[in-house]
């Protein structure tokens, strides 16, 4: 009997089901951001490469019978070809406008979008007149964090978590023990666990957890069993497309239990069953702790 297939990949190369042993190929193109909705499968697809600054970008809709695609639709178009993470908020569809250093809302049936503003705006790689590289979202409680990469490659500055309200807000940064972070995820007990992109690594509010890879980790999902992690070759933008990447899988407890070999670099990873901390409205109903009792009220690092 087959092992079931038990996660989404996004890459450059294609959407992806896998599991810990296997991989198959479920649609091809650019993709980023990927989220769930009772069973429908919604990931940002970008039609030009990102650095081409193309405005065709969109949200596709994928109905699913189990990791099956069995109809698509467009539902969002016309956005910057550089959006990275996406996810629901309540019923709002929330987009990370990465190049943009914007935030796009969108109305439970898409037929509305807001644009906020909770970072100014800052030309692409400038990273010395404010451009942060904003790529990563999740609510937490009625807060919204939203992750600044922060160029540590370029800069040698330490990636920053911004906090802001539910309207998008700002209300303070937290400084993070990483350099060009991508992806967060809130645990049960209020801690916080990231990917420390340049080190090939996973942090929390305060420390490095585990080191990984040699490659960059990007792409973070978290059930209740086990961790998925994703690898990609340090590689020039123009190579990107072209490279093969990995997924990590590790217990709960951070041990290592497999790794799958993939002929993309994964840019997004979530649990096909939607069962997946890193979804904010799934992790609102199995996280108990609270902003004032999490990471948050901790000191940093």
């Amino acid at each position: 009997m087959t092992t079931p297939l038990t996660h989404f990949v996004a890459s450059r190369k294609g959407l992806y089901a896998v599991n810990a042993a296997r991989w198959e190929l479920l649609a091809e193109g650019r993709y980023f951001g990927l989220t769930l909705r009772e069973n429908t499968l919604y990931a940002f697809q970008a039609s030009s490469w990102p650095r081409d600054r193309g405005q065709d970008g969109r949200i596709m809709a994928f109905e699913l019978d189990g990791a099956a695609i069995v109809a698509a639709t467009c539902v969002a178009e016309g956005l910057d070809d550089g959006c990275h993470q996406i996810d629901f908020i309540g019923d709002q569809l929330h987009v990370v406008d990465t190049y943009r250093q914007q935030i796009i809302v969108y109305s439970a049936c898409f037929q509305q979008r807001a644009v906020c503003h909770p970072i100014a705006p800052g030309a692409y790689m400038a990273w010395d007149q404010g451009y942060v590289h904003c790529n990563s979202l999740l609510g937490f409680g009625e807060l919204t964090l939203i992750l600044l990469h922060n160029g540590g490659a370029h800069t040698g500055r330490p990636s920053r978590l911004l906090v802001c309200d539910r309207a998008l807000q700002p209300l303070r940064q937290l400084l993070l023990p990483g350099k060009g972070c991508h992806n967060m995820v809130v645990l049960e007990d209020g801690s916080l666990l990231a990917c420390d992109s340049l080190s090939g690594a996973l942090i929390n509010h305060a420390q490095r957890l585990v080191k990984l890879d040699d490659m960059m980790t990007r792409g973070l999902s978290v059930d209740s069993e086990q961790i998925a992690v994703g690898s990609s070759p340090h590689a020039a933008r123009l190579n990107r497309a072209d490279t093969p990447g990995r997924v990590h899988f590790l217990t709960r407890q951070l041990r290592p239990i497999t790794t799958l070999e993939m002929p993309a670099a994964p840019t997004e990873i979530r649990r096909i069953d939607g069962k997946d901390l890193s979804l904010t409205n799934h992790a609102r109903t199995v996280i108990t702790a609270t902003p004032s009792s999490s990471f948050l009220a901790r000191p940093a690092c």
